[in-house]
């Protein structure tokens, strides 16, 4: 007969993540799946190494356009490796809502099935009931059990292609934060919580006492990376922008951060490919992205055109307000070795970029929806 055990999350000394760690232990496995309602960056860290470890295996089911789900949780999940399928219902007040956490060998198959999502509340913090299972699979019953848990979510793409998203790549992402599918964690959200008021009743409703668990140490670090120049202290939101280019790693060249002390920096960000493999570098920047600007023929330089742009500047959720940037444009460096063509030239950014603590951080550009004017974010 299957093991049946019971996780009562706050009212027992357990939390859904060490139950949901020790599936991760399986001998020999063979696939892994987790199916969740809501996703926060949060929630994704708790397993993050478990799942970079069995990525080749794991595959995730994760509910989006629900107000919750967040595009932070999201990359970070898709940055694992696992399979990651979005799951979005197209209707109003439906949303994809299981909370399966599943491990199988040839032998054997833990889960954990219940109420808890990947959120840092759904395995620490909130008040969550779930059923721990071990299936034997050598038993016919058991083995039939486990199929008709598996199969919905197999026949899932089959039978609701328009209404599944497997993530191919970062921009996915940003395009689904964009269409208000995904949420952006970095933007305050009004949500009743702490010492509330009941309503109708004129009395006080004290904080319920809990083991509540954090956020993690990475996030906060995160969150206080600020050079030192801050005009302001708003975060912006994504929403109403178009991803146009993506630099996954920045480096001293990019932050203008010579490697020795003598070495002058050469004061540009050059417009390369970054991730976008599929775009021609030499004319994508000039043709496409900044094709609307006004651009003019440099004086000195009959080949090389210039033009002056408006961008905002947001390092770690902090906006640094707008500066008027120059773009330059010289055909001649491609060199017939398909080089980079166009450049940002940081001038009084450069104050605000330089920063160690910014190296290996991702950079994307942004044009603002219908304008010519763009937004650099660090983070």
């Amino acid at each position: 007969m299957p093991t049946i055990d019971f996780i009562t999350q706050q009212f027992q000394n357990v939390n859904h993540k060490d139950s949901i760690l020790e599936i991760f232990q399986i001998a020999s496995p063979q696939e892994f799946l987790i199916c969740s309602a809501f996703i926060t960056e949060e929630g994704v860290s708790k397993i993050e190494n478990e799942l970079i470890t069995h990525a080749g295996i794991s595959r995730v089911y994760i509910g989006i356009a629900n107000g919750i789900s967040s595009a932070q949780g999201l990359l970070r999940l898709y940055k694992t490796g696992a399979q990651v399928m979005c799951v979005d219902t197209g209707l109003n007040g439906v949303i994809f809502h299981p909370k399966v956490f599943l491990g199988k060998s040839n032998t054997m198959c833990k889960i954990v099935v219940g109420s808890a999502n990947l959120t840092l509340g759904g395995l620490h913090n909130n008040i969550e009931t779930s059923t721990k299972i071990e299936l034997d699979l050598s038993i016919l019953e058991e083995q039939q059990a486990l199929n008709s848990l598996l199969e919905p979510f197999n026949d899932l793409v089959t039978r609701f292609p328009q209404n599944i998203i497997e993530i191919q790549n970062r921009r996915e992402i940003i395009n689904l934060l964009n269409s208000g599918k995904l949420i952006d964690e970095r933007l305050r959200r009004n949500v009743t919580s702490g010492v509330a008021r009941t309503r109708g009743a004129g009395q006080i409703t004290p904080r319920i006492n809990l083991n509540i668990t954090r956020p993690g140490i990475r996030r906060r670090l995160r969150r206080r990376i600020r050079a030192t120049h801050a005009i302001q202290s708003t975060t912006p939101t994504l929403i109403g922008l178009e991803l146009v280019w993506n630099l996954p790693e920045l480096r001293r060249r990019h932050l203008q951060i010579p490697t020795n002390p003598s070495t002058h920096s050469t004061g540009v960000l050059s417009l390369t490919q970054g991730s976008f493999s599929e775009v021609d570098q030499t004319t994508y920047f000039r043709r496409v992205v900044f094709e609307d600007c006004n651009w003019t023929q440099d004086p000195t330089n009959p080949n090389k055109e210039t033009t002056t742009i408006t961008f905002e500047v947001v390092v770690s959720g902090s906006s640094y307000g707008e500066h008027n940037l120059l773009v330059s444009y010289n055909p001649a460096f491609e060199s017939n070795q398909r080089n980079y063509t166009t450049s940002i030239h940081w001038g009084n950014v450069r104050n605000i970029i330089a920063n160690e603590n910014l190296l290996g951080n991702e950079l994307n550009l942004y044009r603002k929806t219908g304008t010519n004017t763009f937004v650099i974010e660090i983070t």
